[in-house]
């Protein structure tokens, strides 16, 4: 959906992405390898972003290149957000989620612009809903049309991305009533789940509410027959019925179990196990069921894996296959995170990660499901991230990077860096010491170490990173120390390969 940003803001979207993947003096050559403009427009968008986010952001400017300091506590997604804010698509689309079914000449009051501007706008939308949702928009009344399902997990990825974790994106429905109305519902459901998760299930139903408010459903056939018990759990349950009333007036709706059902539909549609005991016994779940279990233990196998307990793993494995479209992160709107935790995964432990997208490929195409990019980006991370210990196994079996500690003074100080160092990196490295009574180049070139630390200068030695400290390692000398140690262990060079 990037292509709703005006050819400007694309440019200083590529150029701030650069910079704070690179917070590193840059010159303007380097620039414009990734830029394509010139040298004073590099300069002109610089001194907009001092300006424009001078509350996180100080760029350091000269004739020849420029040098970027972000703010720690920033995410790179938030200044794709800013940027949405203030595109005239992205308003467009929000409003008509508000207000459906306006005219091209209301928009353009609303949004002070012109009707021709508008229905030029319409076209560049209609053709970036389609190529990304499969959805599409109309003119005349301005609505979206096609699938109710990917219509709603538009909207729901539009206004996840749209405001910062701790904010809420929606001004019609407070947060507050969402939060006390989803959780009698989704305990019954899954008594598990974090803030995110709450924020993500919050905004899919506040979603799902207000379409219904507008007349929209989706195909009851979607939720499962046997789910419809869960509704008369909801209303057995005394806080709930309670409160119903009360609900239905602040949502202008009548919530009897249609509505109810469509509104947490996400998460009650056939394919969903709703437990591991459902997964394991339920004879509709029996092939993915043994076929995550032999994926599971094959990969433990392989690679010698410790998976003690599995059970968590492969119902979201099975859930996740089979949630697309109907949750978050599966279609992203700007930022695919998922695809980029892939990319983590895969420079970590290479030969696991291949390992794991090929069985990941052949458990879909035995459950019928197409292997899709995205979706498989997604099961990646759900794997990695529900696998208990996974990245402990990594460490154990990833060969460490021998590291040796030199000082001009005197082996007590350097004994003390020693000290410091395994304090601050423990198992991460393995310290050598140096016997010889002798040192010159030649002899560092040929120690048996990947990092050398020193008080004093070494010209570079190939193949071996060498840093130097003074009477105690700075924070710079630590972190490039941590660095060298990533390079070593999974062939990091650049933040790029994580970014």
């Amino acid at each position: 959906m990037e292509n709703l940003f005006n050819k400007q803001q694309r440019r200083q979207l590529e150029l701030i992405k650069f910079l704070y993947q690179n917070q590193e003096w840059l010159s303007f050559k380097q620039i414009q390898k990734v830029i394509d403009c010139s040298s004073p427009i590099i300069k002109e968008d610089l001194n907009h972003f001092n300006n424009k986010f001078s509350e996180f952001l100080k760029i350091h400017i000269t004739s020849n290149g420029a040098l970027a300091c972000f703010e720690p506590n920033i995410s790179f997604e938030h200044l794709f957000a800013h940027y949405m804010s203030e595109a005239t698509p992205f308003r467009l689309l929000e409003y008509i989620f508000y207000y459906p079914r306006q005219t091209i000449e209301e928009l353009a009051e609303v949004l002070y612009t012109s009707s021709s501007t508008i229905y030029r706008m319409i076209q560049t939308i209609k053709s970036e809903l389609e190529k990304n949702y499969a959805i599409s928009i109309t003119t005349n009344p301005v609505t979206l049309i096609g699938n109710e399902v990917k219509i709603r997990n538009f909207y729901a990825e539009f206004f996840n991305f749209s405001a910062l974790v701790t904010e809420w994106p929606f001004f019609h429905l407070e947060r507050n009533i969402i939060n006390q109305f989803i959780s009698v519902p989704m305990n019954l459901i899954n008594s598990q789940y974090s803030f995110a998760q709450k924020r993500q299930i919050a905004i899919l139903v506040t979603v799902n509410i207000t379409r219904i408010q507008q007349g929209n459903f989706v195909s009851d056939k979607l939720i499962f027959p046997d789910r419809h018990h869960l509704y008369q759990a909801l209303i057995k349950n005394k806080h709930f019925a309670k409160t119903l009333a009360d609900y239905e007036e602040r949502f202008d709706l009548t919530l009897d179990e249609r509505t109810i059902m469509q509104i947490f539909y996400n998460y009650l549609h056939v394919g969903v196990a709703l437990s591991y005991e459902e997964l394991q016994n339920e004879e509709r779940f029996a092939n993915s069921y043994q076929s995550l279990q032999k994926l599971t233990q094959d990969l433990s196998k392989d690679f010698d894996l410790t998976l003690e307990q599995s059970d968590l793993l492969i119902l979201s494995l099975h859930n996740a296959a089979r949630m697309q479209g109907y949750t978050l992160g599966y279609y992203p709107l700007l930022i695919d995170m998922k695809s980029r935790f892939k990319n983590s995964a895969a420079a970590i432990y290479p030969i696991f990660f291949k390992q794991v997208e090929q069985y990941l490929v052949r458990y879909l195409e035995v459950s019928g499901i197409e292997p899709q990019k995205r979706l498989i980006n997604y099961l990646v991370y759900v794997l990695y991230t529900h696998w208990p210990s996974l990245f402990n196994n990594f460490i154990q079996k990833t060969s460490k990077p021998k590291l040796l500690i030199l000082s001009k003074y005197d082996f007590f100080h350097e004994h003390l860096i020693r000290d410091i160092i395994e304090v601050h990196f423990g198992n991460m490295v393995q310290i050598v010491s140096y016997k010889s009574k002798e040192l010159n180049h030649n002899d560092l070139e040929n120690v048996d170490a990947d990092i050398i630390i020193t008080n004093f200068t070494v010209d570079k030695i190939k193949n071996k990173k060498v840093i130097c400290y003074h009477n105690f390692p700075s924070l710079t000398v630590m972190e490039n120390i941590q660095k060298a140690i990533l390079q070593y262990r999974y062939n990091i060079y650049n933040d790029l390969d994580l970014f």
